[in-house]
């Protein structure tokens, strides 16, 4: 007789109404506090419209969602090491802590997750990517993380926020265009599931080319533009990450890949055939060019 494994399934997207990170303030005296963070809405960025004869009609709009009615967890987190670093977002890992936190539902599980975390006063730029990844709800777990929402937090006048103080703390914010009307002691953090590496030249082989490409397919099927297509933004999936992943239709297995960096990410009229095509077309150039770095 076969036996089939059972899985449990990861805690919905929506289970958390607050989150609290230890230790990200300090005051005057230089004693470390907790910030806590309320969950918020996201924000649509305005879609890539082609205006040609073919291209008639305008975006789609975006699927509803799956998600149970929104919970009122609290997750309470320990900020961990700095994962990667852009001109408007870190990302950290993060540990739950556990006595501080609500008792996950039965038989669900948290995945490990990490901390895309704003600038102080730039807290509109992470609105966008949010909401791509709730366009994307339906591929969380399969082709990107699985995420657990958007969460605003206010830093008060007198404390230092510490994950951006320092050299970070001093480069220029410049007019950067997702961040106007934000006010200025406002954070937002978004919580994602924890995957692999990004990939390298040992994973540019030919033998994947087709499965990334049909990864592309799955997004372009949501009439989702990436924009961002390199290979820090494409990562390895993890033994954790594929529990309870289902796969795609369009391929007979988990994936091995997630894909993350959607901040620059859009919604077209642009037709998912013609537009798989093209971000198919930007996967190759990326995998060429690491294939060629490692000959």
């Amino acid at each position: 007789m076969t036996v089939s494994k059972s899985y449990p399934k990861s805690v919905p997207g929506n289970a958390f109404s607050n989150v609290s990170i230890a230790g990200i303030t300090q005051n005057t005296g230089k004693k470390p506090g907790t910030l806590r963070f309320s969950r918020t809405g996201s924000e649509a960025r305005e879609p890539f419209i082609v205006p040609a004869e073919h291209y008639p009609n305008p975006a789609p709009k975006s699927p509803p969602t799956r998600l149970p009615p929104a919970g009122d967890l609290s997750l309470s987190l320990a900020l961990g090491s700095e994962l990667g670093c852009g001109s408007v977002g870190r990302v950290f890992e993060v540990n739950v802590i556990k006595s501080a936190s609500s008792p996950m539902p039965r038989g669900k599980f948290l995945p490990s997750l990490v901390v895309k975390m704003s600038r102080r006063g730039m807290s509109r730029a992470l609105l966008y990517e949010a909401h791509v990844y709730e366009d994307l709800e339906r591929l969380q777990g399969i082709v990107i993380p699985r995420c657990f929402g958007l969460y605003v937090g206010t830093v008060t006048d007198a404390a230092n926020f510490t994950p951006w103080s320092g050299q970070a703390a001093q480069s220029p914010l410049g007019d950067h265009r997702d961040t106007h009307g934000s006010p200025d002691d406002e954070v937002t953090i978004l919580i994602l599931e924890r995957v692999g590496g990004c990939i390298t030249a040992a994973e540019s082989r030919k033998s994947l080319h087709s499965e990334l490409y049909t990864m592309y397919k799955d997004i372009s099927s949501f009439s989702i533009y990436h924009f961002d297509i390199k290979p820090s933004h494409i990562l390895l999936a993890t033994p954790e990450s594929s529990i309870a992943a289902g796969h795609s239709h369009r391929w007979a297995k988990p994936y091995q890949f997630r894909i993350i960096g959607f901040h620059n990410s859009q919604k077209t009229n642009v037709g998912r055939g013609e537009l798989a095509e093209d971000q198919m077309r930007s996967v190759s150039a990326v995998l060429n060019e690491l294939a060629l770095a490692k000959s």
